[in-house]
Order: C-alpha cells, then sequence, then structure tokens
C-alpha cells in the first residue's frame, strides 16, 4: 500500500489515528461520515498550518533577537558580553524546541489526515512536487538545528575574538 510522504512520520502513528477514526466513527451515524471526515480533514490540516506559522513566526523573532547582541561585542569588554551571549543561545535554543514541540504536532495532525484519506480509500495523495534537495523531508529539521549550532559558533568565535 503506498503511503503519503509529506511529513517523516511512522506507519504507527498513522495506524493509530485509523483506530481512534474508526472508533470516533462508531458513533456517528453512517450517512453523516462524510461530513465528518470532511470537517476532520478540514481541521486537521489548518492546524497542520497553524503550526507551521507558529514555528516560523516565532523564529523570525527569536533568530534576529539572538543575533542583536553580536552589535556589542566590538565595543564591550569580553566578561560582559558572555551573559548575551548565554542569553542568545538560550533564545536559539528555546526555538529549536518550541519548534520542535510544534513539528510533533504536525506529525500528529498529518498522521490523522492521512488516517482520512486512507479511510476514503485515497492511498496516494501527491505532497509538493519535486524540487531542491534542500527542501526534502527532514531536512528542514536539520536546518533548524544547524541555525542553532551556527549561533553557537558564532558567539564563541565573536568571545575569542573580543578577548583578543
Amino acid at each position: 500500500m503506498a503511503t503519503n510522504s509529506r511529513l517523516p512520520q511512522t506507519e504507527a502513528l498513522i495506524q493509530k489515528s485509523i483506530a481512534e477514526l474508526s472508533d470516533f466513527l462508531e458513533f456517528v451515524p453512517a450517512e453523516e461520515h462524510h461530513n465528518w471526515l470532511r470537517q476532520l480533514h478540514s481541521h486537521y490540516s489548518e492546524k497542520f498550518l497553524q503550526d507551521n506559522n507558529r514555528i516560523w513566526s516565532t523564529a523570525s523573532i527569536l533568530i534576529p533577537l539572538s543575533l542583536a547582541g553580536l552589535a556589542t561585542v566590538k565595543d564591550a569588554p569580553p566578561l560582559s558580553v558572555i551573559p548575551i551571549a548565554l542569553a542568545s543561545i538560550s533564545l536559539m535554543l528555546f526555538w529549536v524546541i518550541f519548534a520542535e514541540h510544534h513539528r510533533a504536532f504536525q506529525n500528529r495532525s498529518s498522521a490523522y489526515i492521512q488516517a482520512i484519506e486512507r479511510h476514503i480509500h485515497i492511498h496516494f495523495v501527491p505532497g509538493k512536487a519535486d524540487g531542491h534537495p534542500i527542501t526534502k523531508i527532514g531536512n528542514v529539521q536539520t536546518i533548524r538545528w544547524a541555525m542553532f549550532y551556527l549561533i553557537v559558533l558564532i558567539w564563541t568565535l565573536a568571545l575569542v575574538f573580543s578577548a583578543l
């Protein structure tokens, strides 16, 4: 059976969602199944998009904020830059953890979407068209962590060069 591979989620999560959906539909009159399935599909699709927006709208605030302290490195004594560096790194770590939580929520929403699609016998719904390798599944998560490590590296270099 072909599966939709829009997200790197496990078949177990999809199967759990299918079981939960089946349990739910037992209490819904058969003639109302299509209405409920349409509403649930719409709800989880919207929820998926909202979690994505939360990840990147938070990033649009926290990433520049974590880099703002770099402007103080040149004129400040090295010991006073350390708390700024730690705060900056903490902001980035907070964002990565926040993003990972919302990515897990996205995976759950996607599992429900796929469960609904399988329930109505749509076993393959094309995801996005093939694009650049950097946008492949899993790479965005890797990029988030790379951004965190890049901020740590930038601050490490800034502290080293400010001490010279």
